[in-house]
Protein backbone atom coordinates (compact mmCIF):
# COMPACT_ATOMS: atom_id res chain seq x y z
CA UNK A 1 0.00 0.00 0.00
CA UNK A 2 1.22 3.32 -0.79
CA UNK A 3 2.26 5.65 2.70
CA UNK A 4 1.91 9.61 3.46
CA UNK A 5 4.70 11.09 4.05
CA UNK A 6 7.00 9.53 1.28
CA UNK A 7 8.52 11.85 -1.30
CA UNK A 8 7.05 10.96 -5.11
CA UNK A 9 10.33 8.87 -6.17
CA UNK A 10 10.09 6.60 -3.07
CA UNK A 11 6.43 5.62 -3.74
CA UNK A 12 7.45 5.11 -7.18
CA UNK A 13 9.69 3.20 -5.68
CA UNK A 14 7.84 1.59 -3.15
CA UNK A 15 4.70 0.90 -5.62
CA UNK A 16 7.52 -0.95 -8.77
CA UNK A 17 8.39 -3.06 -5.71
CA UNK A 18 4.93 -4.32 -4.55
CA UNK A 19 4.01 -4.71 -8.20
CA UNK A 20 6.76 -7.08 -9.07
CA UNK A 21 6.05 -9.02 -6.24
CA UNK A 22 2.27 -8.94 -6.99
CA UNK A 23 3.15 -10.54 -10.91
CA UNK A 24 3.32 -13.85 -11.74
CA UNK A 25 4.08 -14.91 -15.09
CA UNK A 26 0.43 -15.55 -16.70
CA UNK A 27 -0.48 -11.72 -15.61
CA UNK A 28 0.21 -9.02 -17.57
CA UNK A 29 1.40 -5.64 -15.82
CA UNK A 30 -1.88 -3.99 -16.78
CA UNK A 31 -3.40 -7.06 -14.91
CA UNK A 32 -1.14 -6.51 -11.95
CA UNK A 33 -2.06 -2.76 -11.84
CA UNK A 34 -5.96 -3.23 -12.35
CA UNK A 35 -5.54 -5.92 -9.36
CA UNK A 36 -3.61 -3.81 -6.95
CA UNK A 37 -6.14 -0.87 -7.39
CA UNK A 38 -9.06 -2.70 -6.65
CA UNK A 39 -7.15 -4.06 -3.65
CA UNK A 40 -6.70 -1.34 -2.14
CA UNK A 41 -9.62 0.72 -3.44
CA UNK A 42 -7.66 3.41 -5.66
CA UNK A 43 -8.50 4.60 -8.88
CA UNK A 44 -6.50 3.31 -11.90
CA UNK A 45 -6.47 7.39 -13.11
CA UNK A 46 -4.75 8.04 -9.65
CA UNK A 47 -2.36 5.27 -9.47
CA UNK A 48 -0.62 6.62 -12.95
CA UNK A 49 1.72 9.55 -11.69
CA UNK A 50 3.04 7.23 -9.38
CA UNK A 51 4.41 4.39 -12.03
CA UNK A 52 7.93 4.76 -12.37
CA UNK A 53 9.36 5.35 -15.83
CA UNK A 54 10.60 1.85 -15.95
CA UNK A 55 7.51 0.45 -14.90
CA UNK A 56 5.64 2.49 -17.72
CA UNK A 57 8.50 1.11 -20.06
CA UNK A 58 7.59 -2.13 -19.37
CA UNK A 59 4.37 -1.60 -19.26
CA UNK A 60 4.63 0.26 -23.11
CA UNK A 61 7.01 -2.82 -24.11
CA UNK A 62 4.58 -5.48 -23.13
CA UNK A 63 1.67 -3.45 -24.93
CA UNK A 64 3.65 -3.72 -28.30
CA UNK A 65 4.57 -7.35 -27.93
CA UNK A 66 0.81 -8.27 -27.50
CA UNK A 67 -0.05 -6.25 -30.15
CA UNK A 68 -2.13 -3.94 -27.46
CA UNK A 69 -0.61 -0.09 -29.43
CA UNK A 70 -1.83 0.13 -33.15
CA UNK A 71 1.07 2.00 -34.22
CA UNK A 72 4.77 1.53 -32.69
CA UNK A 73 5.28 5.05 -31.07
CA UNK A 74 1.78 5.89 -29.70
CA UNK A 75 1.19 7.01 -26.69
CA UNK A 76 0.38 5.03 -23.74
CA UNK A 77 -2.85 5.75 -22.40
CA UNK A 78 -3.27 3.76 -19.21
CA UNK A 79 -6.15 2.77 -18.44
Amino acid sequence: MIKLGLTKEEIMSNLQHELEGLKSPSETWLEVIADYCSSYDIEETDIKRYLSPVMIQRIRDECEKLNLLKEKHQSLDIF
